[in-house]
């Protein structure tokens, strides 16, 4: 038996169902990859398919080869049904055909509350605190429902970290914070364009850049990262023929441990228990487990010998902002390697925050409403029931079905809920969330030339370019510890020049750079010495980006813009210690345990009461995460999300 969803991608697979004593035994591929037993009475299989069927994720059965046991009868009995019944072959192309009107047209919410008390002036059924692109997602799905929504956002533009602006000169356009789309065009709300964002607004995704990564050595050797796995390995050949034979066999192991991970990012999270006792039951999970909890560290010297090689694996655990000898690292090393290879970070055409500016489009035409400069003070609390926000200057703005907060949950626990009774210890664990080790500074240039490398071949094609001080791993480790305990430093910088691939940023022949550094926050003297430091590690950074290249000196630049980490600190003020992820994404703040285990479900302890952004699953990045608890409220509601979509 196969279900799949709506684009006929396998979620679940029975490949084998036999009677043990009272018990059926389902031998089971979840989501494309790892075999499970999954063990069931017989007369709750059926209820279990009648609630997959009913599910947000799986949603038809295309194909049905099962063999079930009747208490009554102790035979076989084999159904198959249509590829695609014909009700519901009718229903998709209605919906089809309903989904593509043209970028003019005003895309309509679908009213899916009836017999509800008409609102009160003024009041909405769902406030949306923050308009960041995880805010935006929320509420555009709940205005296309047909609920009376308003996001409220402190500042004077949407988006959030998810923004690009013109920030150093007319005419060239920086993304601020989050430049490159990773695995969010895997995500249904663009797969599948369930708002409509490519049909109506025009969003565009550009297509993969070949060259995704580059890693270049003092000595000006590289290893690229090509969006082709053979490539890559011959990359890798030059430095090591050992390594990228490894290379080779590591993204087929990590492969089927990928996909799941993907899609899981879309959905909310299994409780962390049932979720390990479920891969514990085949070889392939107890692996995934066994990777789960190892550190970035092991995992490397477990699979390269090349200090080369370990430092450009170890680098993906390490963008995390985590020390890689942190355990549960590995699993950046086993997300990031297959999907550089196989599916490829892009650039989303004139910006990242074409993304959220689309977004805000869509919740005004389905009727929702976003105030900017309006900034929340308290959630409005009666009887352990969230009914509305007090603004600071004193407005309450009312909600009947309600609130859903996209701030740091430090932020609101306790300050915005201020004689709440919350459970015993809820306050204490919440202020004792960790943020990531290392914050981001990052330099916005404006430039005539896009950077030529010393490097040369294909090295001027990359999308991610990125610089080391060593090739000496040991020393590279020494180096990010240092820096973990407080030292800035400035010899390992990111480097985009988005415009290479989307000239639409920049004047005719001009071009953006976005330059990232991993910083500490709290350097030696607090955080307020980035005020006085911030320009030397600047200085220190296009030294840096100089040493690798032919062309990046003084007249190659027009204007700039920086931001340290205290900088960010100012700029959102969700970003606490400059955390653009709220909460770091340890072993025991990820997954079911983010952002404390028994509240990962997006509902906080105070009714109506919801949580979205960074500070949940699946964490900080562009990566509309936040289309899992869209799926949440709406059950709450009553709501059937597939009727929406």
């Amino acid at each position: 038996m196969k279900l799949f969803d709506k684009n006929g991608n396998t979620m679940v697979e029975v490949y084998k169902l036999e009677r043990r004593d009272d018990d059926l035994v389902m031998q089971t591929n979840i989501l494309e990859s790892m075999p499970v037993d999954v063990y069931v009475k017989p007369a709750e299989f059926w209820r279990l398919l009648r609630l997959a069927m009913k599910s947000g994720v799986i949603s038809y059965v295309p194909a049905f080869f099962c063999k079930a046991w009747a208490r009554r009868k102790e035979q076989a009995v084999t159904k198959e049904a249509p590829a695609k019944p014909k009700a519901e072959a009718k229903t998709a192309e209605a919906h089809k055909v309903a989904a593509t009107p043209s970028k003019t047209a005003t895309p309509t919410s679908v009213p899916v509350i009836k017999d509800a008390a008409p609102l009160a002036k003024g009041e909405y059924d769902i406030i949306i605190v923050g308009a960041g692109n995880n805010g935006l997602i929320v509420g555009a799905y709940l205005a296309k429902a047909g609920l009376k929504t308003c996001v409220i956002e402190s500042r004077g533009f949407v988006g959030g970290g998810v923004v690009t602006l013109e920030a150093t000169v007319p005419g060239f356009k920086h993304d601020l914070g989050a430049t490159a789309a990773l695995w969010i065009d895997q995500n249904p709300i663009i797969k599948n364009d369930e708002l409509g964002l490519i049909k109506n607004y025009g969003l565009k995704f550009l297509p993969v850049p070949e060259v995704q990564e580059v890693i270049i050595f003092p000595d000006d050797r590289a290893i690229i990262i090509y969006h082709d796995l053979d490539k890559t390995c011959a990359s890798i050949a030059k430095i090591s023929t050992k390594d990228a034979d490894q290379f080779h066999k590591y993204v087929e192991w990590a492969t089927p441990f990928f996909k799941p991970v993907l899609r899981g990012s879309n959905m909310p999270p299994a409780p962390f228990g049932s979720f390990i006792t479920m891969l514990s039951n085949s070889s392939k999970g107890k692996e995934l487990i066994h990777t789960m909890f190892s550190s970035a560290y092991d995992a490397v010297n477990d699979w390269f010998v090349s200090d080369e090689m370990k430092i450009t694996a170890t680098r993906w655990a390490a963008q995390s902002r985590v020390s890689p000898y942190e355990s549960g690292t590995a699993e950046g090393i086993v997300f990031m390697a297959p999907y550089s290879v196989l599916f490829g970070a892009k650039p989303i055409e004139g910006g990242a925050g074409r993304f959220t500016e689309c977004l805000a489009a869509a919740i005004k035409d389905f009727g929702g409403e976003i105030r900017l400069n309006a900034k929340v003070k308290q959630v409005l609390v009666s009887g352990n029931t969230a009914e509305g926000v007090i603004l600071e200057n004193g407005e309450t703005v009312k909600a009947r079905r309600g609130v859903v907060m996209g701030l740091n949950i430090k932020q609101i626990f306790p300050a915005m809920t201020p004689g709440v009774q919350l459970p015993d210890g809820f306050v204490r664990d919440v202020q004792h969330l960790k943020p990531q080790r290392a914050q981001y500074l990052t330099w916005h240039a404006a430039i005539h030339n896009a950077p030529k490398y010393k490097a040369g071949g294909d090295v001027d094609r990359g999308f991610q370019v990125q610089t080391f001080p060593t090739s000496n791993y040991q020393e590279y480790l020494d180096g990010l510890t240092e820096m973990y305990r407080g030292k800035p430093k400035w010899n390992s910088p990111g480097i985009i020049c988005s415009t290479i691939f989307d000239p639409s940023r920049a004047p005719k022949g001009k071009h953006t750079l976005w330059v990232a550094q991993q910083e500490p926050y709290y350097v030696e003297g607090g955080p307020q010495q980035w005020d006085k430091i911030g320009q030397k590690v600047r200085d220190g950074i296009l030294a840096t980006i100089q040493q690798h290249t032919t062309n990046m000196d003084a007249s190659n630049i027009i204007a700039e813009k920086l931001l340290t980490p205290l900088d960010y600190s100012r700029w959102d003020e969700a970003w606490i210690d400059g955390e653009p992820s709220h909460i770091g994404g340890y072993l025991t703040q990820y997954m079911s345990n983010r952002p404390l285990p028994g509240w990962s479900g997006y509902k906080m302890p105070v009714d109506k009461l919801y949580l979205c952004g960074p500070s949940t699953h699946p964490g900080t990045g562009l990566n509309a995460g936040a289309r899992a608890p869209a799926n949440v409220i709406m059950k709450d509601l009553g709501i059937e999300f597939d009727k929406v979509i």
